[in-house]
């Protein structure tokens, strides 16, 4: 149950902040309707193929949409907001900054390894079939689960499942993108401002 406080917020502060709902709708009932939401939603785990779509959701939905979201993080932040600005505000915050164990992390060696991770565990996943597992009392070797191959529709569940996380984060860059090119040039603000603005320090970087 306390895991579901910090899932809660990771939710609803998001979809405030970025004002996809309006911030005069009260926390409490917006916190309730979400809960109520995916509360009706999990009832599809209840029924007598809950368990193969929790095997299935399982094995696609907490996979490749992770190690894309943290390549994309580790990118953003290095490449994007910059490796010297985020040097700038945690000596702001611990006193110093960090390392050069952190440096080479944090340019290299991080991003480089979740992506060769991500792109391993696609090859394997590629080329591996969808199978999930059956407790057949008429399986030729019961009490083992027997292996039955999904049908091929599940295939299009498996790509919106593993698809729609990952792509909302170039949508999003393409919309900013888009957005900004359509305004005036002197309201024109990037994904990262090109005008000066207040770190968390107090300095400014342009």
């Amino acid at each position: 149950l306390s895991s579901m406080f910090g899932n809660m917020e990771g939710v609803v502060v998001p979809l405030q902040d970025l004002r996809i709902i309006p911030k005069k709708w009260p926390k409490e009932l917006l916190t309730g309707l979400i809960c109520l939401g995916t509360y009706l939603l999990a009832f599809v785990f209840t029924l007598n193929s809950g368990q193969y779509w929790l095997s299935l959701l399982d094995g696609y939905a907490g996979s490749i949409p992770l190690l894309v979201i943290a390549f994309c993080e580790m990118f953003a932040v290095v490449y994007v907001y910059g490796v010297d600005r985020f040097n700038r505000d945690i000596e702001f915050m611990i006193g110093h900054k960090p390392n050069i164990f952190w440096q080479v992390a944090w340019r290299v060696a991080s991003p480089l390894l979740v992506l060769v991770i991500f792109l391993f565990f696609l090859v394997v996943k590629v080329n591996e079939e969808l199978v999930y597992s059956v407790w057949d009392p008429a399986y030729e070797e019961f009490p083992k689960s027997q292996k039955v191959t999904y049908p091929g529709w599940v295939y299009a569940v498996v790509v919106i499942v593993a698809g729609v996380p990952c792509l909302v984060i170039p949508g999003f860059a393409i919309y900013k993108l888009l957005r900004d090119r359509c305004q005036r040039p002197g309201d024109r603000q990037g994904l990262v401002s090109g005008l000066s603005t207040a770190s968390i320090n107090g300095d400014l970087k342009s």
